[in-house]
């Protein structure tokens, strides 16, 4: 069962840092679903 808690814990660990590592990049595609228009009107204001 250890082994199994561990790949579990692996894979949750690399999918967090994963997201982590996209929110610093500033890409904001994940998010940007959400804040579609906020995005453009950020752009625009630019």
């Amino acid at each position: 069962m250890t082994d199994s808690l561990l790949g579990v814990a692996v894979g949750v660990a690399v999918v967090g840092l994963y997201v982590l590592a996209l929110r610093w990049t500033g890409d904001g595609r994940t998010d940007g679903r959400d804040d579609g228009p906020r995005n453009r009107e950020g752009q625009s204001n630019r």
